[in-house]
């Protein structure tokens, strides 16, 4: 499944994406990322709970290599505009753990793409700027991502995961 999905059997796919997404080493969770760009919306209707559960929870083994599988499933779910993807791009940043500076990076560039949907978490936004500094500009950048929020006024729109699975389960896109 590293090259393709096409004819993989999806009765065996879906039980072996989930168990992936529960192992307790990152390394194992992150081999996932991969298919991430290959699945087809109705393999999402049937992983995306899946997929958001393993996002905040990081493995306790291989710490190191955690981020990817997390960051991945935010790039998806921020490219689908999945409403329970912005709180866990300011949640992910995690700025006292080891690490933050791709984290911090990807996590603002996946919430970028809520546009003015995100204007609820601008206190959030405003304690992660008190927190990350002025370090290597990203105060900064947490200040441009908070006006480029409160000034979009035609934000993508938005659709919760439920919605999206309820769209997507009879589609075979």
């Amino acid at each position: 499944i590293a090259d393709s999905l096409e004819g993989v059997d999806r009765q065996l796919l879906y039980p072996a994406v989930r168990s992936v997404l529960e192992n307790e080493d990152s390394v194992a969770r992150g081999s996932l990322g991969r298919i991430y760009g290959r699945l087809t919306d109705r393999d999402l209707a049937e992983l995306l709970p899946a997929i958001i559960k393993a996002i905040p929870k990081l493995a306790p083994s291989n710490e190191m290599f955690a981020d990817g599988i997390r960051l991945a499933g935010l790039d998806l779910l921020s490219r689908k505009h999945i409403a329970e993807g912005m709180p866990l791009c300011v949640e992910l940043v995690e700025p006292e753990r080891w690490g933050m500076g791709d984290r911090f990076d990807k996590c603002l560039a996946c919430l970028r793409r809520y546009g003015g949907n995100a204007r609820g978490l601008v206190p959030a936004l405003q304690k992660l700027r008190e927190a990350v500094g002025n370090k290597d500009g990203r105060g900064e950048a947490v200040a441009k991502l908070i006006s480029d929020i409160q000034a979009d006024t035609n934000p993508p729109k938005l659709q919760t995961a439920a919605e999206f699975v309820r769209e997507k389960r009879g589609s075979h896109q």
